[in-house]
């Protein structure tokens, strides 16, 4: 989450689409964007100028939480319209669009 020149990390983890479980923070892990662009280096969390982005960052993940409406993820709905394809044989929409782009290349 970004607050002004804050961003703060409630859970983290190694990377996209593997199977890592995430580690949770609390507090989070918190860096001055501005200085520190590559986040290499957390803020001390116990800092008293802290304090306040922290609590008002967890307030805003509760309310974020509390009204958000759950629903299925795209890719579990069986519908082609939400289904990644690369495969030429299926004539998925994916490869269908390549292939027209192609076409109208030559």
């Amino acid at each position: 989450m970004k607050m002004g020149k804050y961003k703060l990390w409630f859970w983290t983890k190694s990377g996209h689409y593997n199977n890592d479980v995430e580690q949770y923070h609390d507090p989070p892990v918190v860096f001055d964007i501005l200085a520190d662009p590559a986040e290499a280096f957390p803020l001390n969390t116990n800092s008293t100028e802290l304090h306040p982005i922290i609590e008002k960052g967890k307030a805003l993940v509760r309310q974020h939480k509390a009204e958000m409406v759950l629903g299925p993820p795209f890719t579990l709905i069986r519908e082609d319209r939400y289904i990644p394809c690369v495969n030429p044989d299926t004539k998925c929409r994916t490869m269908d669009f390549l292939t027209k782009k192609e076409d109208s290349l030559q």
